[in-house]
C-alpha cells in the first residue's frame, strides 16, 4: 500500500454497514480516501438500507455465487460473517449450521485474492464455542478458524492487527514528515499559529492524526480532552466562544509538537540537488549525518508523543476546570444580581 491514496475494500455479510463506517472513518482521519468495490448481503431490508446510505454501486447478493474472478482487486476484506451459529444468543450449532459455514467463503476469497489485510467481526461465544473441556480457553471452532488464517493462509503474525496498523501509521507518518520538511519554502516560519503555516495546516493535522494512531497513551489523552470539552459544553450550555478558542489552542499545541521535529529535519534537508562523484567522501559523510539526525529526531518524536500528549491533556484539563469555575461564578453573580433586583422592586412596592 506504499504511496497509495485510495484504499479499496470489500464488505461481506454487510448488514447495515456498521463495520465499514468505523473502517472508513479511521482511514479518512489518516488522510486516505476509501472505495468499496463489492458489497455482499442477501436480506432485502439490509440491501435497502445499504442502497440508501451508500448507493447501489457494487452491491451483490449471495457471496457463494460470486466467483473470485468477478471480484475486483482490493486492499482489505471486511466480514461480519453470520454470528447466529456461534453466538450465545443462538443455538450455537457452529459449522453444522449452514450460516456457520459461510466463514469458508471468507477463506476462499482471502486465499485467492491475498489482500493487504482483513477485519472479521467477533461475537460473544465464538472463542469458546465447542470446547472439548470446560477449562479450555479456546473452543474447537475458533481453533479451526485460527488454523485456517494462520497456518494455511499465513495471514496472522505474532503482532496483533492493532499493532500492525500502528506500524503502518508510523511508516506513513515518517514519510509525511520527511516530505513536508522538504516542501517547505525557504524562510518559512515553522510555528502552527503563524500565517506562513496556514496553507500547510491540513498536512500538519494529518500527521498529528497518524501519530495518534501510533500511540495508545496519546489516543487516550486526546479522547479524554474531547470528552471533557464536550461534557463542559453540555454542562454549561456554552457554545462557541471560549470553548472554540480552547479547541483551536489544543490543535495548535499538538501541531507544534510535530513542527519541533520538522524544524530539525528541515535544517538538514538539502535545498537543492547536490552534484558530485558517486563515491565522494564528503557527500557520503553529509548523507550519513543527515540519516542519523532524521532517525534520532523521528525516533524521539514517536517515543515521546504519548507522554507529551498526556502532559498536554493534563494542562488543558486544568484550564477547562478553571473555565467551568469562572462560568459558574459568573452565573451565580448574575443570579444574585437578579434576585437583588427582584427584592428591590418588591420592597419598593410595599
Amino acid at each position: 500500500m506504499k504511496n497509495k491514496k485510495t484504499v479499496k475494500y470489500i464488505d461481506l455479510f454487510a448488514g447495515l454497514g456498521g463495520i465499514r463506517l468505523g473502517f472508513t472513518q479511521a482511514f479518512t482521519e489518516a488522510g486516505y480516501e476509501t472505495e468499496c468495490v463489492l458489497t455482499s448481503e442477501i436480506k432485502p431490508a439490509a440491501i435497502k438500507a445499504l442502497t440508501t446510505n451508500f448507493g447501489p454501486k457494487s452491491i451483490r447478493g449471495d457471496i457463494t455465487t460470486v466467483d473470485c474472478s468477478e471480484i475486483p482487486d482490493f486492499d482489505f476484506l471486511l466480514a461480519g460473517f453470520p454470528c447466529q451459529a456461534f453466538s450465545v444468543a443462538g443455538r450455537q450449532r457452529g459449522f453444522l449450521d449452514t450460516r456457520g459455514t459461510l466463514f469458508f467463503e471468507v477463506e476462499r476469497i482471502l486465499r485467492e485474492k491475498r489482500p493487504y489485510g482483513f477485519i472479521l467481526e467477533n461475537v460473544e461465544g465464538l472463542v469458546t464455542h465447542d470446547r472439548e473441556n470446560p477449562e479450555d480457553k479456546i473452543g474447537r471452532t475458533f481453533s479451526t478458524i485460527l488454523h485456517i488464517l494462520e497456518d494455511e493462509l499465513r495471514q496472522l503474525k505474532e503482532l496483533s492487527v492493532t499493532h500492525g496498523f500502528e506500524r503502518f501509521c508510523e511508516k506513513e507518518a515518517r514519510r509525511e514528515i520527511t516530505e513536508f520538511a522538504r516542501d517547505l519554502p525557504v524562510g518559512t516560519k515553522i510555528f502552527y499559529g503563524h500565517k506562513d503555516m496556514e496553507p500547510f495546516r491540513p498536512r500538519i493535522d494529518k500527521i498529528v492524526n497518524l501519530l495518534l494512531q501510533t500511540s495508545k497513551p496519546a489516543r487516550k489523552a486526546d479522547l479524554k480532552f474531547h470528552e471533557d470539552l464536550a461534557m463542559l459544553e453540555q454542562k454549561t450550555k456554552v457554545n462557541g466562544g471560549v470553548l472554540d478558542e480552547i479547541k483551536e489552542d489544543y490543535k495548535r499545541r499538538q501541531g507544534n509538537i510535530v513542527l519541533n521535529a520538522v524544524r530539525t529535519i528541515r535544517a538538514y534537508t538539502p535545498r537543492r540537488t547536490v552534484r558530485g562523484k558517486v563515491n565522494d567522501k564528503n557527500l557520503k559523510r553529509r548523507a550519513g549525518i543527515r540519516a542519523r539526525v532524521f532517525g534520532r529526531t523521528l525516533g524521539k518524536l514517536f517515543s515521546s508523543f504519548g507522554e507529551q500528549s498526556e502532559l498536554l491533556e493534563r494542562d488543558f484539563s486544568h484550564r477547562l476546570q478553571d473555565i467551568e469555575k469562572e462560568i459558574e461564578e459568573q452565573r451565580l453573580q448574575e443570579q444574585v444580581a437578579e434576585n437583588t433586583k427582584i427584592n428591590t422592586k418588591w420592597n419598593w412596592g410595599k
